[in-house]
């Protein structure tokens, strides 16, 4: 027995890339995982929470004052909450405070606050409604301990049709990722080895073909595999636990090839990164490891720290989580899970050609927007001989229907609108002006923004 333990142990050390892939690779998993199960207790993080303030009175800023001893609070306009909320996902929840909360709250009328929620954030949007729960109770006890409950509230889902997701809806998608990980990483770059070191690889490397032919082969049989592994435990979960399978077989297709060619690459990375097949155990494992708590498998990301929350992006894992959960928790097509950034153009990203100036220029820039006409030009009257004022706003009928068109300009998705408020309503003199949308409908000329 002494002689057999010996020589493994010689054996073992002769080896030193396989030591130290033993040895490190634990750690920097282990310091992963740790990071993402336990940072919450050590670093106070706090949940961001956006709050559209439409009363503008005591109760309102108590209510804000109270949430934001527990949470950071952010007050922002309804357009830019549902923006946090339904685009970047940003906020697991936005708050609207009604007009008139604090006159009816001060009567002991109930009043009703209004929620906009994405169920896919989960354990963060329980986390607000706990808030808003605590807040309700703080406020009553500050002004009446004895008195009855004077908020409901109203959810409004902005990212599907479901105002609650199962926690299976939430996991099994991540651990189907994981398993195909497992199993295609493993199986990848532990065929090379295995071939090499039966013998067969310096056989097909002589056959007709060539090598490059002989790898997609390889490659291409690991990839079938993983994409029969992943819809199968989709398929799975979706007949057993009653997972949704989202809206768009299409969409959930493409992106079930997308991942399984990412994991197949990764395979392959680990099978160069080796020498031995000792080695792929431990690089494979981190590998795996590594990827599946970066990417959100295992918990959402929003629980990361702040640094695994920079380095995620870089890891396929994240978007494939980001899609299974735009298609899956959301009920998204096709091009939900793609991002739709707010402005393009280099000068958005501060990435400008070589040699040009970063200050204010933005010669560099575009945006995709949409027009309202809006001309009133003074035009000829044939009929008096005189001038006859075309005021085309009125003509279309948009100061009539102004909130329905603005409404459909936001459903079109684009950024920007090029706009003009009529001109001979607001400029009624010299020196003299005021913001009018047509003869009956002021503007809150605070709220008219002008860019140039």
């Amino acid at each position: 027995m002494w002689p057999v333990f010996c020589k493994d142990m010689r054996v073992f050390f002769r080896d030193r890339s396989a030591l130290v892939f033993s040895l490190l690779m634990p750690v920097l998993v282990i310091t992963v995982i740790a990071s993402g199960l336990f940072h919450h207790q050590e670093d106070g993080m706090r949940l961001h929470v956006p709050v559209v303030n439409e009363d503008h009175g005591p109760v309102a800023s108590t209510f804000m004052k109270l949430l934001n001893e527990h949470t950071d609070v952010v007050e922002v306009d309804r357009a830019e909450a549902e923006r946090l909320v339904r685009e970047t996902h940003d906020a697991p929840a936005a708050i609207v405070f009604p007009p008139k909360l604090s006159k009816q709250y001060l009567q002991g009328k109930t009043t009703e606050i209004e929620l906009l929620t994405d169920p896919a954030a989960g354990s963060d949007l329980q986390a607000v409604k706990v808030l808003l729960l605590l807040m309700d109770k703080e406020a009553a006890a500050l002004a009446d301990p004895f008195a009855e409950d004077k908020i409901t509230l109203h959810e409004q889902n902005l990212t599907g049709n479901k105002l609650q997701v199962s926690v299976f809806e939430q996991r099994v998608p991540g651990f189907a990722l994981m398993f195909v990980l497992l199993a295609v990483v493993f199986g990848t770059s532990m065929s090379m080895h295995d071939e090499r070191d039966a013998g067969t690889l310096a056989r097909l490397l002589v056959a007709p073909g060539g090598f490059t032919r002989i790898l997609l082969g390889k490659l291409g049989a690991r990839f079938v595999v993983g994409v029969v592994q992943m819809l199968v435990l989709l398929g799975w979960g979706h007949w057993m636990f009653r997972v949704s399978l989202g809206t768009s077989p299409v969409a959930m297709l493409l992106l079930t090839l997308a991942s399984v060619f990412a994991v197949v690459a990764a395979g392959m990375l680990v099978a160069g990164l080796t020498r031995s097949r000792e080695q792929t155990l431990p690089l494979g494992l981190s590998f795996v490891m590594a990827l599946s708590a970066l990417g959100g498998c295992w918990w959402p990301q929003s629980m990361q720290p702040e640094w695994m929350g920079r380095i995620a992006p870089a890891v396929f894992t994240t978007w494939v989580m980001r899609g299974l959960n735009d298609l899956i928790l959301r009920q998204r097509g096709i091009d939900g899970p793609l991002p739709r950034p707010d402005r393009g153009g280099p000068a958005a990203q501060d990435v400008r050609p070589p040699g040009e100036g970063t200050g204010g220029d933005r010669t560099t820039d575009f945006t995709f927007a949409t027009g309202i006409e809006c001309s009133n030009p003074a035009v000829a009257d044939p009929d008096t001989g005189g001038r006859l004022r075309r005021d085309l706003l009125a003509e279309c009928g948009h100061y009539r229907h102004f909130r329905e068109d603005f409404a459909l300009v936001k459903e079109l998705g684009t950024p920007c609108l090029r706009y003009g408020l009529p001109n001979h309503l607001v400029h009624l003199g010299p020196g003299h002006g005021e913001a009018r949308l047509g003869e009956d409908v002021p503007l809150d000329a605070g709220r008219v923004q002008r860019r140039g």
